[in-house]
């Protein structure tokens, strides 16, 4: 699958996006913080238009 993402990949990204506050972990378990959902509507809404 050409779209598949490498683990090491998701983990380096997920810990990216916790040290910026938009996620956040406990023993591998991740979720989205209040901002991080924010971040992904407005990315979402950037989109729309293209859609």
């Amino acid at each position: 699958m050409a779209d598949a993402l490498k683990e090491s990949k998701v983990y380096v990204t997920l810990t990216r996006l916790e040290r910026a506050g938009l996620v956040s972990s406990e023993r591998k378990v991740c979720a989205l913080t209040a901002a991080g959902w924010q971040r992904g509507v407005d990315w979402l809404e950037a989109c729309a238009p293209l859609l």
